[in-house]
């Protein structure tokens, strides 16, 4: 996830971002043959009260019967100093009201009249509140004071879903020259911030000369608090509006290198590789990759025990391998990785219902790293099927409607 952006801000200027607000109603029948009434107001900070000004305001109708030649009455305005706007020359009938800018938004209210309005009379007096999203900077710094040039920091998402504690990234920046870096447009709530490693990515070449990079230190992926793991850290609890604080210091120690190939790749097309160690996934984010033998190299490793997993491909036509790599005082070399296809995982459900048919079920795959979901809840005589699932380690949850599982079994 990188991958990733929960921003809720809307793009200015579009349509089709309003309709994504606030659904348009039926026009009422116009009450004259000339547009006569006004839609008027105003918008506010929730949190402060002042105005905001330069927010876009989108004025929606639609339905039968239309005016104008069968043209919807769509209309788009930005707030003055004083975030007042203002429609005039309109119709009677039903309109919708949206208003969105970047950095804020829209407050739900069950005031459904504000966003709703049928003009006959005109209206003059609404309000809408945005509430400011949040953000988070600060430096990061070496042992000794020093700033840090690319510096992956993330933000988490922790939530309970069906009793199980799972994690998402929010979002990811480097950090700049001077070591600093912000993470913008936050909605309020609680995040895990990771110093995850070195930004780069995979970087593809081609020739016998590896791309080199001028640092053999690095250091240990790091939650904010300086605790190694996700159930160790504190999460930062951010307010709405607020724009919080959180630096980081980083011992750096001795990096290594992981170089080998791999077989059944495409050539020319890029790779994903990923370091897991336990249950955090140490992002392998500085790779050299030869693009059409295959060869990589891999920077920036502290020293550790991992499963070193190649990914290529989208959708399901990925494919991957994996592998254990250990990192002690040196570097690791012919490190051998096999791409292969996802495979299907076919099962059978059983049910002791009287009535068979009844028995709904769905069926899901976690597992652990990126893009690891799997679903089914297509059945046929009792089979279920997970079409194309890459190596791993998997998790399996089963649920059933007008029942519950009573018992699993695999082999």
């Amino acid at each position: 996830m990188a991958h990733g952006n929960r921003n809720r801000a809307c793009t200015i200027g579009a349509i089709a971002c309003l309709l994504g607000l606030f659904q348009i109603g039926s026009l009422g029948q116009s009450t004259g043959s000339d547009a006569q009434f006004t839609i008027a107001g105003r918008v506010l900070n929730s949190v402060t009260g002042e105005p905001v000004p330069r927010a876009m305001v989108g004025l929606m109708s639609g339905g039968a019967p239309l005016w104008h030649g069968g043209v919807p009455d769509n209309r788009q305005a930005l707030t003055d100093a004083g975030g007042r706007f203002r429609f005039a020359a309109l119709n009677g009938g039903d309109y919708k009201v949206g208003v969105t800018k970047p950095q804020f938004e829209a407050v739900r209210t069950e005031d459904a009249h504000v966003n709703s309005i049928t003009l006959g009379p005109s209206r003059e007096d609404l309000e809408f509140r945005l509430s400011p999203l949040a953000s988070v900077e600060g430096t990061v710094v070496d042992g000794d004071g020093a700033p840090l040039l690319g510096v992956n920091i993330q933000a988490w998402e922790s939530t309970i879903v069906s009793g199980r504690r799972q994690t998402a990234r929010i979002r990811s920046v480097p950090t700049d020259d001077l070591g600093r870096y912000r993470l913008w447009n936050l909605r309020p709530g609680q995040y895990y911030l990771k110093a995850a490693g070195r930004s780069g990515g995979t970087r593809l070449y081609l020739g016998e000369r590896t791309p080199t990079f001028d640092s053999r230190e690095c250091f240990a992926p790091v939650y904010f608090g300086g605790v190694p793991s996700l159930s160790s850290a504190t999460p930062l609890a951010i307010k709405v509006g607020q724009n919080a604080q959180a630096d980081f210091t980083l011992p750096m120690q001795r990096a290594f290198k992981i170089r080998g190939s791999i077989a059944n790749f495409v050539q020319y097309q890029t790779v994903t590789f990923e370091l897991l160690n336990g249950a955090e996934d140490v992002s392998a984010n500085r790779v050299a990759l030869n693009s059409s033998q295959g060869r990589f190299e891999i920077q920036d490793v502290v020293p550790g025990t991992y499963r070193l997993r190649a990914t290529q491909g989208t959708g399901n036509d990925r494919s991957r391998g994996e592998t254990q790599v250990q990192i002690s005082a040196s570097d690791v070399n012919d490190v051998a990785l096999e791409l292969a296809p996802g495979v299907d995982i076919v099962g059978t459900r059983h049910c002791e219902a009287a009535e068979r048919s009844s028995c709904g079920f769905t069926a899901g795959l976690t597992g652990k790293g990126r893009d690891e979901l799997y679903s089914t809840n297509a059945l046929r005589d009792g089979e279920f099927k997970f079409d194309r699932v890459l190596p791993g380690e998997y998790r399996i949850e089963f649920r059933a409607m007008r029942g519950y599982v009573s018992a699993a079994t695999a082999g």
